[in-house]
């Protein structure tokens, strides 16, 4: 799955990830179903986080959705919503270590 993303070594890296896919043939109101798909990730990503684990939503390998269905071998009624990996967050000032959030949020006065 690697090779579908510009993020592949992030999937190559991390010890799970998990393909989320919307069942079009279960859903009745795309949008609703979009957005508790949506609504479902962030809560993944939440409860990683709580776990000490670290986590990343990714969705530009949704450009390769179809391929992913196929190397998966899943039926077209199932749509790629994103990919998240998993996996134990780098050390601190490591690769994926965040600035403050004073370099990187302007507040106003």
């Amino acid at each position: 799955m690697s090779r579908l993303t510009r993020y592949g070594s992030i999937v190559r890296q991390a010890p799970v990830c998990i393909a989320v896919f919307l069942d079009q043939t279960e859903s009745y109101d795309r949008t609703k179903d979009v957005q508790a798909v949506g609504a479902c990730i962030q809560n993944m990503l939440l409860t990683a986080h709580h776990m000490g684990l670290g986590a990343v939503w990714l969705g530009e390998i949704l450009k390769s959705k179809n391929e992913v269905r196929s190397l998966l071998d899943l039926p077209e009624s199932l749509e790629l919503m994103a990919v998240v990996a998993l996996g134990h967050p780098a050390a601190p000032g490591g690769v994926g270590s965040r600035k403050p959030l004073d370099q990187v949020v302007l507040g106003r006065k």
